[in-house]
């Protein structure tokens, strides 16, 4: 039997919100694994910091310098491309109705939230060391890693339960066209 016209659009909105988080996932891995002396964009984030903290932009260069040639970032960066594609592979399969396409999802929302862990750790691993750096500083970075790394743990369990919903289930595992 068919899926249903609701199991349909469930599967197709959740089909593009892991397709958009997985798109944005290679943008940002891309963007981490390239080749540089210096980050993309650090003049602009400097002269911002220069002009709203002036006290805090030396030791906002050298935290933001240590990341960029933190010895993990490359492989964790490709770890996020590869996750990312995972979830990409998984939306397509749920549009074409496979029945191995939960299982990809669910596999590369771990793997997303692994990566997500990686980069939390790599950060608190470079900050610790450093000395001589603002603690007033240290707890807004701190603050803020934990707080983007919360929501994308959020957004990505979020899309795991989408993808886990009953409807969701019954399309993949359904044949022939929708039905009313």
């Amino acid at each position: 039997m068919g899926p249903t016209r609701q199991q349909a659009r469930a599967a197709l909105s959740t089909s593009i919100l892991l397709t958009l988080l997985g798109f944005f996932g290679i943008l940002q891995g891309q963007s981490q694994f390239i080749r540089s002396a210096d980050p993309p964009g650090i003049d602009t984030v400097l002269t911002s910091l220069e002009k709203t903290l002036p006290e805090h932009r030396e030791d906002a260069e050298r935290i933001l310098r240590a990341q960029w040639k933190s010895e993990a970032r490359r492989p964790i960066a490709f770890a996020n491309i590869v996750a990312s594609a995972m979830l990409i592979i998984g939306s397509f399969l749920l549009i074409a109705r496979r029945k191995s396409a939960l299982w990809w999802i669910t596999n590369a929302v771990v793997a997303n939230c692994l990566v997500i862990g990686g980069q939390l750790w790599d950060r608190y691993r470079l900050l610790f060391p450093m000395s001589g750096i603002d603690p007033v500083l240290m707890k807004q970075l701190r603050d803020f890693w934990m707080f983007s790394t919360m929501m994308s743990l959020i957004v990505h369990l979020g899309v795991l339960y989408l993808a886990r919903r009953e409807k969701v289930r019954a399309y993949a595992e359904s044949e022939g066209p929708p039905v009313d």
